[in-house]
């Protein structure tokens, strides 16, 4: 009768451990699989015609290669229950430990707008169709919640990668991951920094008292965003010129422009500076431009030389006794234009004098020549000179030659 109990228990237990394995097995595949050829390909918010590479990880997984920073693929989950997934994204790389130290640094993968951490990789395995030294491997993600429509997008930091097909398995504890070093960040780090918001200045209306600069918003992401506009105009002084806050909802790729029109600083230099910032987005968007002007009465005088091959002629002091420091002084008021009349920028011969003599062979042969044979020289005078190699002596022992050498050379 116990022999009986025991075979139970033991059939029981021997029952539960397969059931779990078979469970665990099963969640070893994908309950759903987002084709890369639907996903959509864009560049800075931009549609871009779809490039999909077949075989191009592994017979039968076709992959889209991204080439350039802010290429992006974006995936949409129509046809998904809703639940807790962990993603897997397969990806190829050059070498075998380039999934967790570099791949994770070449791209960012966010859940509609919310950057998602890498916390691991399948091993890295090699396919025969694929050239030498290639191989493939799946990026993992933590367990995230999605609902049907949600968009799972790809952006690029740096460099290039190959993108598959994005998977999505049910939760379960899988020992094969290799863990990658940003898997448990610290409690103190920053947030991740995302790609939510993009700002470029636009063109500028510059009056002699006052300014109108545009800026154009545009929103990156598969959300509307609140953002908050922070403006603020300085001069060179820090006086206020204009401070202002605004906000303004940005619905999924929508391109907003805005001007501001303020007065000019009385002094050299006019600043403007634009902060954008949105609840649960990090980092904020800043943007600074500055203008400058000619200044030539005050303390300070400036001139701004921003054009092409723009010069400022000033007259150079005349040579004279310098005197002693309570003699009166005359003191030129800089700057002062020169004519140009002597110099040798002229069009089509745009070098200094210092260029133009740099550049006679005769006169480039004969130094070269002469550095010859100041260096073989003092070369064998080195070695044979004074009998020894090892110690240099400060002055040479004999010959006016070698001293003059020895003092043109700067020993």
């Amino acid at each position: 009768m116990n022999n009986r109990h025991q075979t139970c228990r033991r059939l029981l237990i021997a029952a539960i451990l397969l059931g779990a394995g078979l469970v665990c097995r099963a969640n070893d595949l994908p309950a759903a699989e987002l084709s890369v050829t639907a996903a959509v390909h864009l560049h800075a918010g931009r549609p871009l015609p779809r490039e999909v590479a077949e075989n191009a990880l592994g017979p039968g997984i076709a992959g889209a290669p991204l080439w350039r920073e802010r290429d992006e693929l974006r995936y949409v989950a129509r046809d998904v229950a809703e639940g807790d997934y962990q993603l897997g994204l397969p990806v190829r790389s050059e070498g075998y430990t380039g999934f967790g130290e570099i791949l994770p640094f070449r791209m960012q993968l966010y859940h509609n707008d919310k950057r998602l951490v890498i916390v691991g990789h399948t091993e890295p395995v090699r396919c025969d169709a694929l050239p030498p030294g290639t191989y493939v491997a799946e990026l993992r993600t933590p367990v995230v919640h999605v609902k049907p429509g949600d968009t799972f997008r790809i952006v690029t930091v740096s460099c290039f990668i190959f993108a598959g097909p994005l998977r999505l398995y049910r939760p379960c504890v899988d020992d094969h991951l290799v863990w990658t070093a940003d898997a448990t960040p610290p409690p103190d780090a920053e947030p991740q920094e995302t790609w939510w918001l993009t700002a470029a200045w636009g063109p500028a209306q510059l009056g002699e008292a006052t300014i109108t600069q545009a800026v154009v918003l545009s929103n990156c992401g598969v959300l509307p965003h609140t953002v908050t506009l922070e403006i603020e105009g300085r001069d060179y002084l820090l006086s206020d010129l204009l401070t202002r806050r605004e906000s303004l909802t940005l619905a999924p790729g929508q391109v907003v422009t805005n001007s501001y029109h303020f007065p000019r600083g009385t002094g050299p230099r006019t600043r403007l500076c634009l902060t954008a910032s949105a609840p649960d987005m990090y980092p904020p968007v800043r943007l600074s431009r500055f203008w400058t002007r000619d200044l030539t009465a005050g303390p300070r005088p400036t001139l701004d030389l921003s054009g092409d091959w723009e010069m400022c002629w000033v007259p150079a002091v005349a040579p004279g006794s310098v005197g002693s420091r309570l003699s009166s002084r005359d003191f030129t008021q800089l700057p002062k234009y020169r004519t140009a009349s002597n110099r040798r920028c002229q069009a089509g011969q745009q070098q200094t004098d210092g260029q133009a003599a740099d550049n006679d062979p005769d006169d480039g042969f004969a130094r070269f020549l002469a550095s010859v044979c100041i260096h073989h020289y003092l070369l064998i005078y080195r070695f044979f000179g004074n009998g020894s190699h090892i110690r240099f002596p400060k002055r040479p022992r004999h010959g006016r030659l070698g001293k003059w050498l020895h003092r043109w050379a700067g020993f």
